[in-house]
């Protein structure tokens, strides 16, 4: 889309103003960077395959704890989002998470893949979740883990300087690398996590966003006022514009 000359004025004007969008990377961005990162900046790979999750895996607690049958099974420890805002909390899964596709797809750690709405408070301005607690039996506790689509997609664990696929994305769960399209799935996850970032700072501490100011002030500009822009924002736009027009 072509910017007219009056709203990239408006950009430089605005912009000690603006918050940003969070939006991902692009997938070819993540991938160099990453490949710079393990030292293997000139991999050319022409295929994929799953890899081996990185943890030591050790006794999992009961499944009282776990929320899967985890008795008498191996476990490592992920970093899942524990509430709404995406903060992190500890929690164990199979020692196998990841490792293989059909390893993954069931995330009861997750907040975004537990939480249920509370129908009869959402409105068409405002979703809202039941109060929720990761419990078996709560009522605010999905036992399937499927509130969110990317819940089910299966993904799995792969080094990018051996791996072609272009959805390569860093994982803030546990220290390590997964791609989608490696099990068939569309990654959907990526984009709904950066979006959910609602300050400067997560974004720029999550691997796989960045800043768009553009977008946001082309949203402003339009009189969108969106997850991130300021109302004092829309209306500078907006009288920037009426004194230019």
């Amino acid at each position: 889309m072509e910017v007219p000359p009056v709203v990239w004025l408006v950009l430089v004007l605005a912009a000690p103003l603006a918050q940003a969008f969070c939006v991902p990377k692009t997938d070819a961005s993540d991938i160099y960077l990453y490949r710079q990162r393990l030292g293997c900046r000139t991999a050319n790979p022409t295929s994929c395959t799953c890899i081996s999750q990185p943890q030591n895996p050790s006794s999992c607690p009961a499944r009282s704890t776990t929320l899967w049958a985890s008795d008498g099974q191996q476990c490592i420890t992920v970093t899942p989002d524990k509430d709404q805002n995406g903060a992190k909390h500890d929690w164990f899964y199979p020692s196998s998470y990841g490792s293989t596709c059909g390893s993954t797809s069931v995330e009861v750690g997750s907040f975004a893949c537990t939480a249920l709405e509370d129908v009869s408070a959402t409105t068409p301005d405002e979703f809202v979740y039941l109060p929720h607690a990761f419990k078996e039996g709560h009522p605010g506790y999905n036992t399937h883990a499927n509130s969110t689509a990317w819940c089910t997609h299966h993904f799995c664990w792969v080094d990018p300087c051996t791996c072609n696929h272009a959805d390569i994305h860093a994982s803030t769960w546990m220290d390590a690398y997964y791609s989608y399209t490696q099990c068939g799935s569309v990654d959907t996850y990526s984009g709904q996590m950066c979006l959910a970032h609602t300050t400067k700072a997560e974004c720029l501490e999550d691997d796989h966003c960045k800043l768009d100011l553009e977008a946001e002030l082309l949203a402003a500009a339009s009189g969108v006022v969106a997850p991130g822009i300021s109302m004092s924002l829309s209306l500078f736009v907006f009288c920037v514009l009426a004194c230019l027009c």
